[in-house]
């Protein structure tokens, strides 16, 4: 990186800053080559508004959701993911005690014995020895 001090001053530009600026001019100098940027503008939003797609973000002219909703609800849906992630994440610790004990617990413990012996003992009753074993939580409402 170049050093960037006159006179003791920092200097530094933000190239995203610039980056955009640069973006902005072009983008109103081709609207005005074009015969006015104003009206290429407000055709570009007019368009925008009335675009409609699907739940994929493609074209669909039959949908109600307009591109602009589909963008929105996207960024929310990837933030709240991202949210969840992070809270999963800090209280991970938490959760995994948490898991511990409930699996720890006698009517777990009860519940994986005699899922165990309920299989075992089906099979000894049956023509092979193929042991399966179903585990499954009961969900309480």
């Amino acid at each position: 990186m170049a050093n960037n001090s006159i006179a003791g001053l920092e200097l530094n530009i933000d190239h995203d800053f610039i980056s955009e600026t640069v973006r902005q001019v072009a983008l109103a100098e081709i609207g005005a080559a074009m015969g006015g940027h104003q009206e290429l503008l407000l055709a570009i939003v007019d368009r925008v508004m009335k675009q409609t797609v699907n739940d994929h973000g493609k074209e669909d002219r039959y949908s109600k959701q307009t591109i602009l909703e589909y963008y929105v609800k996207k960024m929310l849906e990837d933030e709240t993911k991202k949210q969840i992630a992070d809270i999963v994440d800090s209280h991970r610790g938490e959760i995994s005690d948490a898991i511990r004990r409930e699996l720890e617990s006698k009517s777990t413990l009860d519940k994986l014995v005699k899922a165990f012996s309920d299989s075992v003992t089906r099979c000894a009753e049956g023509s092979y020895w193929m042991p399966r074993v179903d585990i499954r939580f009961d969900v309480e409402e």
